[in-house]
């Protein structure tokens, strides 16, 4: 009998967890990697709000998340964040960016997705593709939250005809 999953068994794992965390609602959303026509910066971003960044990481029993993403965020480790929404048939969106590791400043990024309900902004799945990440919960993803919650609060998010004229 084996005790130890083998690096196959741990594959098979994690692209099965990737795949069903990717059914929502009954919809099968594709991976994000495997789209096209992602828009640079925040104004198409869904009202995300703290609150429910503190929701979805407490969901995940995942405090320490919250104020490590939250530091790195302020620190300037998360950039190029982009927007996709994946299709006018469906009500959720992509937003994926790159966050510098902290203890690996002058280190490659690990990318991270998140996925968003395009009308509320309440935050579905993510990605990152640390050790954590796969669990859909780390502070990687959290400091892309925290980027996104910033962008909805400055209005980074309004578009020219949601802005009253002058």
């Amino acid at each position: 009998m084996q005790l130890c999953s083998t690096k196959e068994q741990e594959q098979a794992q994690i692209a099965a967890r990737r795949k069903e965390k990717l059914l929502i609602d009954g919809i099968s959303l594709p991976f994000p990697e495997d789209l096209a026509n992602w828009s640079a910066g925040g104004q198409y971003f869904p009202d995300t709000t703290m609150t429910d960044i503190e929701t979805c990481l407490s969901k995940n029993n995942d405090r320490k998340s919250m104020k490590e993403g939250k530091n790195l965020y302020e620190r300037g480790h998360v950039s190029d964040a982009e927007y996709n929404n994946i299709s006018e048939c469906v009500k959720f969106c992509f937003v994926r960016g790159k966050v510098v590791p902290q203890t690996r400043i002058g280190g490659n990024p690990y990318s991270i997705w998140v996925c968003l309900c395009t009308g509320s902004g309440d935050i579905l799945t993510g990605e990152c593709r640390c050790l954590d990440g796969y669990g859909e919960s780390c502070k990687h993803a959290s400091a892309l939250l925290h980027h996104i919650e910033y962008e909805i609060r400055v209005g980074n998010n309004e578009t020219c005809t949601s802005i009253p004229q002058q």
